[in-house]
């Protein structure tokens, strides 16, 4: 395959050029390849079901008529939460921020309508921690990245990594490089489901060959064809 680098990967205050290990800040790339993947996992071991009430795994959910919406609502957007609550909702920390998550109200009854939104994605996040007893970014690394050998890819890039990143831009009068350019991702500590993900395009390679081998990639499974064939479904 066609592995090469153009362009620049940071024009102020210096121009550095692109290479083709530059780690990039994720953003939405999150969702598919970090949560719902994880998600998946986690239905294809039996630890959760794809119809499951999201208030199963969350009782304090349950509130304003949120109680129907299932795992699967959350997946495909169908849910009826808005695309992104207050920002202020998150500066008080992550824990203040599911909160306030949990509290919402419907934008639309249950599976009325397609709206994309971050929060079902940060709810989606919770689900994997809640269900595995462990952080998103432990059972992703775990599960997904390092069976893969995608060792360039994860939440909270290590030292050299955030040095191999590509700046986003400034944050209180510094450019971010290496931690998460989305504001409300970043008040969570840089680990939730919608936003976070730091990678490289030869890891997302090995990652989107995995998903056309069906869940393998060089004899190592990561999910079973039936997962795969049901992540893909329309």
């Amino acid at each position: 395959g066609l592995l090469k680098a153009y362009g620049n990967k940071q024009l102020i205050p210096t121009e550095v050029p692109m290479t083709t290990d530059t780690v990039f800040d994720m953003a939405s790339i999150t969702k598919p390849v970090a949560t719902a993947t994880s998600i998946l996992k986690l239905i294809e071991t039996g630890k959760l079901e794809l119809e499951e009430k999201v208030s199963a795994v969350i009782p304090e959910f349950a509130v304003h008529d949120k109680q129907e919406i299932t795992i699967r609502d959350l997946l495909t957007h169908m849910s009826g939460l808005m695309p992104d609550n207050a920002l202020a909702d998150y500066l008080d920390g992550p824990e203040q921020a599911l909160r306030k998550i949990y509290d919402l109200k419907l934008q639309n009854p249950v599976r009325s309508k397609f709206v994309y939104s971050d929060v079902n994605f940060i709810v989606l996040g919770e689900i994997v921690r809640r269900r595995s007893g462990i952080s998103l970014h432990e059972f992703s690394q775990r599960e997904i990245f390092q069976p893969l050998e995608m060792t360039e890819t994860g939440y909270l890039p290590r030292e050299e990594m955030r040095l191999q990143s590509a700046p986003t831009q400034q944050r209180d009068g510094h450019w971010m490089q290496g931690e998460v350019h989305d504001p409300r991702a970043f008040h969570m500590g840089g680990v939730a489901g919608h936003a976070g993900l730091f990678s490289t395009a030869e890891d997302l390679a090995v990652f989107a060959t995995m998903m056309l081998g069906q869940g393998s990639y060089r004899e190592r499974r990561v999910l079973e064809p039936q997962t795969v064939e049901l992540m893909t479904r329309d």
